[in-house]
């Protein structure tokens, strides 16, 4: 039991670092040697034998619900995500946001923040929505008129947002379906407005940004660029 224990704070030392092996630390000493602390947070304490049983066999625990629907469902759901996305399916997602939002005022940055929400729904993926749409669109955004930072934060605040937008939700639809005892469809329509008022949001704010910046219209610098 010491062994497991061991071994899943140096996991977490190679993946995370110390801090929150530090953090992990104080809590396991705080569940075992609790009945010995202060009254205001102290508590009955517990076992090695129930400590481990809990981290690793609850309902909440590393073999509990999320990584069983993690197995289940999730993976799935992510491979053949990445087959489209691969087969060229963010690539097109991107190709489609530029020419539908391109001719307008911060073209590139709505382009982004469409295509983002577009590659949003096969691949779950923040990391994914930035490499996929954030290697083009944070150049031309650059080109247009606004500067690196504010370039950086409106692909960022769109990749991220491309994690909440349904069907794929990254594994949170799933644990919530799971948890919550609801059908999975059930999640993603409810999930589904408040993801498209989120990117919505995200193009006002991108259009104001665009006016205050005086930037130029994509199809100008494409004009440009061909002269």
């Amino acid at each position: 039991r010491q062994m497991c224990i061991r071994d899943r704070l140096e996991a977490t030392r190679r993946a995370i670092g110390i801090p929150l092996v530090v953090v992990a630390s104080i809590f396991l000493i705080y569940s075992i040697f609790g009945q010995s602390m202060p009254e205001v947070i102290s508590h009955q304490g517990l076992s090695l034998k129930r400590l481990v049983g809990y981290h690793w066999f609850g309902g909440e625990a590393i073999f509990g619900i999320p990584i069983s629907v993690s197995v289940s469902f999730v993976f799935l759901f992510v491979l053949f995500g990445s087959m489209l996305d691969y087969a060229g399916g963010g690539r097109y997602f991107l190709s489609l946001a530029i020419a539908l939002v391109g001719k307008f005022r911060g073209g590139p940055a709505k382009a982004a923040i469409l295509a983002s929400g577009l590659t949003g729904m096969i691949s779950g993926s923040s990391i994914a929505n930035v490499v996929t749409t954030g290697t083009f669109t944070i150049p031309i955004m650059k080109k247009t008129g606004f500067p690196a930072t504010k370039a950086g934060a409106i692909e960022v605040a769109a990749s991220v947002n491309g994690q909440i937008m349904p069907p794929i939700m990254g594994a949170a639809a799933f644990i919530i379906a799971e948890m919550l005892g609801i059908t999975y469809f059930q999640v993603i329509t409810h999930a589904f407005i408040p993801a498209v008022i989120v990117y919505l949001s995200l193009f006002w704010i991108s259009h104001l940004e665009a006016c205050k910046l005086g930037t130029v219209y994509y199809t100008h610098l494409r004009a440009h660029e061909t002269d």
